[in-house]
């Protein structure tokens, strides 16, 4: 468990990023995350993840219903490019429970995810 430190550290981290986030949607063009998601660039990288070599089913149970694109990491050189390496495929409960456990325990959206997956599995991502 975080001491209280950590916790502020985390949480001021979050805030930071978030007023970075923005502002690299803004440069971008965009008022908002889901004006992003709306676009025809994130239909592009999606489009993108459906035809490389990547299994289409939940990375963290296998599940193959309800599929969302998942950013493991919040950074701009990974947001904003047509890259894939770092969205994977999750089932929208496994998104709901990293998004909820990054929330709760003031954890990095990268640290939520390898939890979600290792309640799955045995090996690290």
């Amino acid at each position: 468990m975080a001491s209280l430190n950590q916790k502020n550290q985390v949480d001021k981290q979050k805030i930071v990023s978030k007023i970075k986030f923005k502002t690299i949607l803004k440069e971008k063009g965009f008022e908002s995350y889901l004006e992003f998601l709306n676009s025809d660039l994130w239909k592009q990288l999606k489009s993108k993840m459906l035809n490389a070599n990547i299994p289409y089913s939940c990375v963290c149970c296998g599940s193959k219903n309800l599929l969302q694109l998942h950013h493991r990491r919040y950074k701009k050189n990974d947001l904003l490019k047509l890259k894939i390496t770092n969205l994977c495929w999750v089932c929208r409960s496994c998104h709901q429970e990293i998004h909820k456990l990054s929330e709760l325990e003031h954890i990095h959206i990268s640290h939520a995810t390898r939890r979600i997956y290792k309640k799955y599995h045995r090996q690290v991502i």
